[in-house]
């Protein structure tokens, strides 16, 4: 099994796209995640959670109602 989730494009700069590694190994289980698809408008943007937190009005309900929002953390 290889789960990645690089930006768009560096799997297959590495060598590693699914078609080379399904002639590889065609038993192989590959999983591709990416924030915004590997096709499209958006596929070489980057994903990261302050970004996702931002454009999905996440920030704007956190926090104080006389402040700016807020974005929420992580625990550990």
């Amino acid at each position: 099994m290889l789960v990645e989730n690089f930006s768009s494009g560096v799997m297959q700069r590495f060598g590693l796209d699914w078609p080379t590694c399904r002639n590889l190994n065609p038993r192989l289980v590959y999983c591709s995640v990416s924030a915004y698809g590997r096709e499209g408008a958006f596929a070489d943007r980057f994903g990261f959670d302050p970004i996702a937190q931002a454009e999905s009005g996440f920030v704007s309900m956190n926090g104080y109602p006389d402040r700016m929002g807020v974005r929420g953390g992580s625990r550990r």
